[in-house]
């Protein structure tokens, strides 16, 4: 493959991807953190210990919403790409190109690794912690990912404030 098709498809994940929107998970998982450590929570005496928990929780928050971009990306936004692959094919019964079909697999692979690392966090905690995440993945991937698509029920705004907070 060419450098220049190589250089327009990163250009056209970093579209899909919307790093700049990742900046509200980082936003949203730093509050959990800071309420943490107001309320002595956080380094009392496991300090590498929590320093690896706020990592790990900040790395799920943002694949959580890369994976819900990218979904929502393949979803709504496949008419934004232009010539990033002229061949299709039947996935998920829509004929998508292979830059999308690329788009939708990275997003359910950042929620999976969110979903991994809630499975430590699972363990850390309790089932509560399950509960927590399980909506947070269903309303990753549901804000636009078919049959879901609570965003086409106006839920959109009032269930993106729930999942991700004031931020």
């Amino acid at each position: 493959m060419e450098i220049k098709k190589i250089l327009h498809l990163g250009k056209m994940y970093f579209i899909a991807l919307r790093p700049f929107s990742l900046t509200l998970a980082f936003a949203s998982t730093s509050y959990g953190i800071l309420a943490a450590f107001i309320n002595d929570l956080l380094f009392t005496d496991r300090f590498w210990h929590d320093i690896l928990l706020i990592i790990l929780i900040t790395i799920a928050g943002i694949a959580s919403q890369a994976g819900a971009n990218l979904i929502n990306d393949y979803f709504e936004g496949s008419f934004k790409y232009k010539n990033s692959s002229k061949k299709t094919r039947n996935f998920l019964g829509r004929q998508r190109t292979n830059f999308d079909i690329f788009v939708f697999i990275s997003g359910i692979a950042a929620l999976g690794i969110a979903g991994l690392i809630g499975i430590y966090l699972i363990y850390l905690t309790d089932l509560w912690m399950l509960v927590i995440g399980l909506i947070g993945l269903i309303g990753s991937y549901a804000y636009t990912g078919e049959p879901f698509v609570y965003k086409r029920r106006a839920l959109g705004v009032p269930l993106s404030f729930v999942l991700m907070g004031l931020f």
